[in-house]
């Protein structure tokens, strides 16, 4: 796997600047005091794009059954057989862009294949570092055929399946927009902030995972996906005759009687589903003439909420290990008297209810150690 960190160009450009501004230490920062609405802002939702479809079709056999006739007369039956089978989808990334390390990104599933044990529509999350990631599920065929044996005949028959092995790349992409905070330190003239253009910077730092256009900047991130699905069910009869042991028959029912097909969910019980709806950086205290505040305004909109959303989930990423015991609050920003508190106490991994607004923003870090991303997901049934 190769990856590329824009953290790490954003350091590179910082220390390049500092030395043109006559030397001293030289910080970044995703937070921008003061100048929050300028800060770096990552698109949602993430647009996934699949590739080429190459793919290899086998039949397998999943059921057989066995009927006999011993008397001279036709007689009526039934082949009743059934059977699961898996179907999955397996995605795994190879060239990343990352903004924060090995952080989460949804993929969509693919729109032209159909799995039916993982549903439409759904979003796969997936860490971008060094993880494969499976979707399974049982889908259940069944046969219930009405079929006349001769007589004196022995019929075996077995329920088979066209099955496909697909597979195909994909790749991600992601906006940003914004500005980048250098922050230089002298020993004479203390430290100050200046902004930077995250399209300036970028625009002259060549790399395939990272596209500048007249609109902004593109990040990319590509990996594989393949999966495995059944498309149709058939018959295979194989016909002897008592009399005759040297005499034999075979041939394929297309399309037979059945009562249903169903789909069944391997794991039922496997929790809530959840989809990414914002992100934020958060400064590791309030920042500089602020109380509380630590971060921009971050978003929460009903149009990014799937349906059925019961609980908002809250996850803290961040380059360097924070302490178990970080927390935060979430206020809102009004335009007249003091912000509320919408949610003063959140631990990683903490659910709240559901509020929307443009206008959130994170306050009171207790404990971090560093800069923080908080991601915002909505979970679903």
């Amino acid at each position: 796997m190769s990856s590329k960190d824009i953290i790490n160009v954003f350091n590179n450009y910082a220390n390049k600047w500092s030395q043109r501004e006559n030397g001293g230490i030289s910080e970044i920062s995703l937070v921008l005091p003061g100048f929050e609405e300028h800060a770096l802002k990552t698109s949602f939702p993430i647009r996934t794009i699949y590739g080429d479809i190459h793919e290899d079709e086998k039949i397998v056999s999943l059921a057989t059954t066995t009927i006999e006739n011993p008397y001279d007369v036709e007689q009526e039956e039934y082949i009743t057989l059934s059977s699961n089978v898996e179907e999955w989808g397996r995605w795994k990334f190879t060239d990343v862009a990352t903004i924060s390390g090995n952080h989460v990104i949804e993929v969509d599933m693919p729109q032209d294949i159909v799995i039916p044990p993982l549903g439409t529509g759904k979003k796969i999350p997936i860490r971008l570092l060094n993880e494969e990631v499976q979707q399974s599920g049982l889908r259940t065929w069944s046969v219930k055929h009405p079929f006349k044996l001769n007589p004196r005949t022995r019929v075996t028959a077995t329920l088979q399946v066209k099955q496909k092995e697909i597979k195909r790349s994909f790749s991600v992409e992601q906006n940003l927009s914004g500005y980048l905070g250098v922050i230089t330190e002298h020993l004479v003239d203390n430290s100050n902030i200046s902004l930077h253009q995250i399209k300036r910077i970028l625009k002259c730092h060549y790399h395939p995972l990272i596209r500048v256009t007249d609109n902004g900047v593109i990040i990319i991130s590509k990996g594989d996906f393949s999966a495995l699905i059944t498309l149709e069910q058939m018959i295979q009869i194989k016909i002897e005759h008592l009399d005759c042991p040297e005499m034999h028959e075979e041939y394929l029912i297309y399309n037979p009687q059945t009562d249903k097909t169903i789909v069944i969910i391997k794991n039922p019980a496997r929790g809530p589903q959840k989809r990414l709806v914002s992100v934020v950086s958060s400064a590791p205290k309030p920042l500089s003439g602020q109380s509380y505040r630590s971060s921009g305004n971050f978003a929460i909109e009903n149009e990014s909420l799937p349906y059925g959303t019961y609980a908002l989930q809250w996850i803290v990423e961040s380059i360097a290990p924070q302490p178990a015991n970080l927390h935060f609050g979430v206020a809102k920003d009004v335009s007249g008297g003091s912000d509320p508190k919408i949610w003063p106490t959140i631990y990683s991994g903490d659910t709240t209810g559901i509020q929307t607004s443009r206008n959130f923003y994170i306050g009171g870090p207790q404990n971090a150690t560093s800069e923080f991303q908080v991601y915002v997901y909505a979970l679903y049934s």
